[in-house]
């Protein structure tokens, strides 16, 4: 829960466009995300796309479509990006790719978001 929260933090002490402003790991993840193309799909300040929007997602109750609902904690986010197709969000296809990232590079995603 510490980790979501200091996500939560993290995530809220800029506009996200400041990539100087964030943490290291954060920095790294932001750098992943815009080589990988998840920005395509995964927007950062709410506005509607392919994919649900990152902006306030860590800590959040997020609703699947099977009707359940899970926190966005950082194993919700992790288990999202390693296996995008297992809990799909209400109102989404499941058409995210399976990505070839490493522990860390998932981490580092994760802090990002």
């Amino acid at each position: 829960m510490a980790v979501a929260v200091a996500l939560l933090v993290a995530a809220c002490g800029g506009d996200g466009d400041d990539a100087g402003s964030l943490p290291p790991e954060a920095s790294r993840g932001r750098e992943l995300v815009e080589a990988s193309g998840c920005s395509t799909c995964h927007s950062t300040d709410g506005s509607d796309s392919t994919g649900p929007t990152w902006q306030g997602l860590a800590g959040a109750e997020v609703t699947l479509d099977d009707g359940t609902t899970v926190v966005a904690d950082s194993e919700y986010l992790a288990r999202s990006i390693r296996e995008p197709r297992a809990e799909v969000v209400d109102g989404f296809s499941p058409v995210m790719p399976t990505f070839d990232f490493s522990e860390d590079e998932v981490a580092a995603i994760v802090a990002y978001i």
